[in-house]
């Protein structure tokens, strides 16, 4: 009978724990209704969100001084590094001005934009249509900080009632008289020789002289380059030349130089070159020894 006694007592172990559980499960149901969550889990959770507020930075809007306002139909610049050409097209025409913002952050040149009734035009790099330097005028492009010029490309002629730059937060409205340079067709320029005398001695100044003559209907201005070579000089930039000339009017165009010779027992020689959009004339002379 050992045998059956070991199996009834096993049996009431078995119903005794099994009745145990029963009762701990319970109490476990309870508690996971009581507090909605699982006793065996655990959760440590933070708020990450940042509840700090946020502050704007707003900046005063820039004052700039605008200066040296010029229209012309072509730009004196750089074609080599020791020589000076004129650049542009006949349908088109050029806006050169010097900005100086006063206040910070400065604009940047691309800010600077030209409002017309055709649209906004942004600023032109120069290195875009002379690739050897600045205008022959003007020496430092505005790049963001302090005083420079600024380049803008436009149709000739415009077709625009006003014409106005502006910046983030500022507005410079042009005068009568630009708008009305910018508005006008182009003219054609008839251009006469270059007047120099044959030799000239050392250390004696000497004048070149050329006629030129607006030949179309309307008031235009005329742009030309001089450049020299001699005595003692390969090639340089000399002159920008700028003529406003009525319809039928006609102006000469003069230049001064004194050469001089290092050794005064021989004789050089010199040669102008004048150059336009639609041109070119040149001229030679000679340099001799004082007598």
């Amino acid at each position: 009978m050992w045998t059956s006694k070991a199996t009834t007592s096993r049996r009431d172990v078995l119903r005794l724990g099994g009745g145990t559980l029963a009762l701990l499960a319970g109490c476990l149901d309870q508690r996971k209704q009581a507090n909605g969550k699982d006793p065996t889990t655990s959760s440590n959770t933070s708020d990450t969100s940042d509840s700090s507020p946020t502050s704007t930075t707003t900046s005063e809007p820039v004052d700039v001084s605008v200066s040296n306002v010029t229209v012309v139909p072509g730009i004196v610049a750089p074609n080599t590094p020791d020589s000076v050409a004129v650049f542009g097209d006949r349908d088109e025409q050029f806006l050169i001005l010097n900005v100086a913002p006063s206040g910070q952050p400065s604009p940047a040149s691309a800010d600077f934009t030209l409002s017309t009734d055709a649209g906004t035009t942004a600023p032109k790099d120069i290195r875009d249509i002379a690739s050897h330097g600045n205008p022959f005028d003007r020496t430092n492009p505005y790049e963001g900080a302090g005083t420079g010029y600024l380049l803008y490309s436009l149709s000739n002629p415009l077709e625009t009632d006003s014409v106005s730059l502006r910046w983030p937060g500022g507005e410079y409205e042009f005068e009568n008289d630009v708008v009305s340079a910018l508005t006008r067709p182009p003219t054609d320029f008839r251009v006469g020789g270059l007047d120099v005398p044959e030799s000239v001695e050392s250390g004696t100044e000497l004048t070149l002289s050329v006629t030129i003559e607006n030949t179309g209907s309307v008031e235009g201005t005329f742009v030309g380059a001089l450049n020299r070579s001699g005595p003692y000089v390969a090639h340089t930039p000399v002159k920008a030349i700028s003529i406003d000339l009525a319809p039928g009017e006609s102006e000469t165009w003069t230049h001064t130089y004194t050469p001089t010779l290092d050794d005064p027992e021989h004789a050089g020689g010199m040669q102008y070159y004048f150059d336009w959009r639609d041109g070119s004339k040149s001229v030679e002379l000679s340099v001799e020894p004082p007598s």
